[in-house]
């Protein structure tokens, strides 16, 4: 399934650690955006993971695109939306 994953952390070497832990699963769309295919035990992997980098008052965020919306992806302004060679839809 197709996640998007954002946060809000504070701290830079808490971020540097989010990020370089998000960009073994997926791609930077934005400063703190990552769109990541994941199967579900990689994405609980992630959050687990993820507690380990993170304080209180840091904000992680998944947001599953699910279907056709995974595949509706839009940009405007600067950049392109970043296409994968393949994309598997698989209903867990």
């Amino acid at each position: 399934m197709l996640w998007l994953i954002s946060f809000d952390i504070s701290d830079d070497k808490r971020r540097r650690r989010a990020v370089k832990l998000l960009l073994g699963y997926g791609n930077r769309t934005q400063y703190s955006v990552f769109e990541c295919l994941l199967k579900r035990s990689q994405l609980r992997q992630i959050q687990q993971k993820m507690q380990a980098v993170i304080e209180p008052s840091d904000r992680v965020l998944y947001y599953p695109l699910c279907g056709k919306d995974a595949l509706c992806r839009y940009a405007d302004g600067a950049g392109q939306v970043y296409w994968p060679d393949a994309l598997y839809l698989i209903d867990e």
